[in-house]
């Protein structure tokens, strides 16, 4: 490990070279290095420099490139995305990982010679921050990154089967960001079976029943957006229109619990819809707090989600919004296959009035239902039975047990609460295995009747 880079295998660079002078690097992989080879900047992105990109000059037809965020603890024979509470991209098939994970809404592209790929963290959050993915400057997937600690968030490449040759600029500050505006729509991330005609500033999903046209919007809902606006184009004689939805960048870790809490809402119009109308998610603020200076549209918050139909309230629902917010989400079909994006109104007086009417009238229940999931997940050591050696760290979102060097034979950990039809499965996860030394984390999910730990 150098001054500024950390590295392992055949891979090329300048050691010297400091990555905080936003210069572009060389990185090279020999095409007679047929292994994989690992390269890591020790300078942690930040609100200052929340980016990296690489331009690839030279690929290889069987070359792979992965490029993400992980922290220390990553091992030099893991890629980004494959190991807990970091992100990667792979440049052969798009797809994007986090924390193994690759479900997400957005899939990526493939990244060859000649192409550019970016890595931003577009919003620094609490519990998780959220990932940008760009090809040649022009999104293609988003992800949740899990890690805290902000200052882990390094730059990293993983690079299999050379010749490889990069340009890195591995802190990209945050001025030379083109900013995404709001109502320019061509941006939006898309399905291959979606396209989009400049012209007429519609999207357009291939007539086929075994394809489903999808879109997903790069600013999150919030004051500036309060809600977005799909002009359908298409339907079907019985008024099935699209599909739309409001979605965080991917899927929270573990799958929440929590009725309050989710990562995912749709609403699909049937026999309700005509070619013409307006239809489109909307989120709501605290009417207290969404004027103050210090307001933070993207933390996790108590919001109202609701829908709208021709400016006209069709139903909502109160919600606990997830770290970064809400993005808009169109699914198109065979049968409802055209729409129009139409951004940038505001929402009018009248509704206003009433989302903040509900929003007061539904406040306290809600505080009342988060309070009670509260309680009912709280763990305490005496539902616990564990073998001595072990060392435990309750915190109101993780229960960490740890088994010491020096411990020697066989230990075991017990939640003496039964699995039940409605409480099925444990989430655990190892952030640490070695022969001496295992780290578990426990994760506590509760909902209504559920429990697990």
């Amino acid at each position: 490990m150098g001054r500024f880079y950390r590295c392992a295998g055949e891979v090329l660079y300048d050691t010297q070279q400091d990555p905080r002078g936003g210069r572009k690097c060389k990185v090279n992989l020999p095409q007679s290095c047929q292994a994989w080879s690992f390269l890591q900047s020790l300078q942690p992105l930040s609100t200052a420099y929340p980016s990296f990109c690489l331009r690839v000059k030279s690929l290889g037809p069987e070359s792979k490139i992965v490029a993400g965020i992980a922290g220390s603890a990553i091992e030099e024979n893991r890629a980004p995305g494959h190991w807990n509470n970091t992100v990667g991209y792979h440049s052969n098939t798009g797809r994007c990982y986090s924390s193994h994970d690759s479900t997400a809404n957005t899939g990526g592209e493939v990244i060859g010679q000649g192409d550019k790929l970016s890595v931003e963290v577009s919003y620094f959050g609490k519990k998780s921050s959220t990932i940008f993915f760009y090809k040649n400057g022009l999104p293609v997937a988003t992800r949740y990154l899990f890690e805290t600690d902000h200052s882990q968030y390094f730059p990293c490449l993983f690079l299999e089967k050379g010749p490889i040759e990069l340009e890195v600029v591995w802190l990209v500050p945050a001025v030379e960001k083109q900013p995404i505006t709001q109502t320019d729509v061509s941006h939006w991330i898309r399905s291959p079976a979606t396209k989009f005609d400049q012209n007429e500033n519609i999207f357009m999903c291939a007539k086929d029943k075994d394809v489903e046209g999808f879109l997903q919007g790069t600013v999150s809902l919030g004051p500036d957006l309060p809600f977005y606006d799909v002009k359908v184009e298409e339907c079907t004689a019985e008024g099935v229109g699209p599909t739309v939805a409001i979605a965080t960048v991917s899927p929270l870790k573990p799958t929440p619990p929590c009725v309050l809490l989710r990562d995912y809402l749709k609403w699909e119009p049937t026999n309700s819809v005509k070619t013409g109308d307006h239809i489109g998610w909307g989120v709501h603020y605290s009417p207290e707090r969404r004027d103050r200076p210090d307001f933070d549209p993207r933390a996790e918050q108590i919001v109202l989600c609701y829908v709208v139909k021709n400016r006209v309230m069709q139903c909502f629902q109160m919600m606990l919004q997830p770290t970064g917010g809400f993005y808009p989400m169109v699914l198109l079909s065979q049968n409802a296959s055209k729409i129009k994006v139409e951004n940038g109104k505001t929402v009018e007086a009248g509704l206003l009035k009433e989302l903040d009417k509900i929003y007061r009238d539904l406040l306290a229940d809600i505080r009342d239902m988060l309070e009670t999931d509260a309680v009912n997940k709280r763990l305490t050591l005496p539902m616990l039975r564990l073998s001595e050696a072990l060392e435990v760290d309750i915190t109101p979102d993780n229960c960490h047990v740890t088994l010491p060097s020096a411990a020697s034979g066989v230990h075991a950990v017990q939640f003496l609460h039964p699995l039940t039809i409605d409480s099925s499965y444990f989430y655990i996860e190892v952030n640490k295995l070695s022969k001496c030394y295992r780290t578990f984390t426990l994760r506590s999910i509760n909902s209504d009747n559920l429990k697990t730990f």
